[in-house]
C-alpha cells in the first residue's frame, strides 16, 4: 500500500485497518515495511499489538520539524 499523505492516513491507522481485515479473513500480518523515508514521530509510539516494521533504519526517519506547518 502506498500512503500519499501521512496526515490524512497515518501509517498506524492504515495498519490497524489492514490487521482487522486480515483477522476477519482468518490470517495475520507478519510485518510492515517502510520504503523510503518518513517523519520519525509517525513510528515513535508504534503499538506492540501491531505487526512490527521490519528493517526500519534510523536513516529512514526524518526530523518531524521538517514537516511543521508555517
Amino acid at each position: 500500500m502506498n500512503l500519499l499523505d501521512y496526515r490524512r492516513t497515518p501509517p498506524r491507522l492504515a495498519a490497524e485497518h489492514i490487521e482487522e481485515r486480515a483477522r476477519r479473513a482468518g490470517t495475520s500480518v507478519s510485518a510492515y515495511e517502510l520504503v523510503g523515508c518518513a517523519p520519525a514521530d509517525l513510528f515513535a509510539d508504534w503499538p506492540s499489538a501491531l505487526a512490527p516494521i521490519a528493517g526500519l533504519k534510523p536513516s529512514q526517519l526524518l526530523d518531524p520539524a521538517l514537516f511543521a506547518a508555517d
